[in-house]
């Protein structure tokens, strides 16, 4: 039985330092893939959770989502309420709305229409979107992408 030479063990950690360095970009792709697709997700919960609320007649008044640069509000209509839930973005992500009614909010009716159409649009700062659309009888989806 023979031992390692040191040219058989600089080789091997060669080819690892190798591997190693090709594999980051990688995976910085798949961690901003993640960060964007959790991020969604929770967005689209969020939408979906307001519209719920309103059409069960949660506290029998309406709710909503305000959007802001980094964050988001779930909100109902009687402010000072005790779930106004702030949900703040990672500094590498920044949100950005096109609503039909020109406005930052977006309200749901008692039976889950939308005051506004659109499409919320999630941007990480590096690469990669994700686009929320809400359509005129409140269905909320995420667009799919290829790609990341």
């Amino acid at each position: 039985m023979r031992g390692f030479t040191l040219t058989e063990l600089l080789i091997t950690i060669g080819l690892g330092v190798i591997l190693v360095a090709a594999a980051a970009p990688v995976y910085g792709i798949f961690q901003i893939s993640a960060q964007l697709n959790g991020n969604t997700s929770q967005l689209v919960q969020t939408l979906r959770l307001a519209r719920q609320r309103s059409i069960s007649g949660y506290n029998s008044v309406s709710h909503g989502v305000i959007f802001y640069n980094q964050s988001y509000t779930l909100v109902q209509s009687t402010f000072g309420s005790p779930y106004n839930h702030i949900v703040n973005l990672e500094d590498s992500l920044n949100l950005s709305w096109l609503l039909s009614n020109a406005s930052n909010t977006l309200w749901f009716s008692s039976v889950g229409l939308p005051n506004a159409t659109g499409t919320i649009t999630l941007t990480h700062s590096i690469s990669g979107e994700r686009k929320i659309i809400i359509n005129s009888l409140g269905l909320i989806e995420e667009l799919k992408e290829q790609g990341l």
